[in-house]
């Protein structure tokens, strides 16, 4: 995952939009060039969709597309 990041991010500017969850928690959509770091990552297979905070959130169809096609192409972990 840290290669990955590394890959899309390197020296760019990444920018994170905060926003907070109904548990009061802090979460953040991070791009870079417009590219959903957290995204990437799913589609790669290198990390989950968290359900219990995407529910009604509009990124999560995009994220469990994401999750699905890395788990069709067996990429990742």
């Amino acid at each position: 995952a840290r290669d990955k990041l590394d890959g899309l991010a390197g020296e760019k500017r990444v920018i994170c939009e905060e926003r907070w969850t109904d548990r009061r928690q802090i979460d953040a959509l991070c791009t870079v060039d417009g590219v959903d770091l957290g995204r990437e990552l799913i589609g790669s297979g290198l990390a989950l969709v968290d359900r219990r905070d995407t529910a009604g959130r509009p990124e999560w169809k995009a994220y469990d597309e994401a999750e699905q096609a890395a788990r069709s192409a067996k990429q990742g972990i």
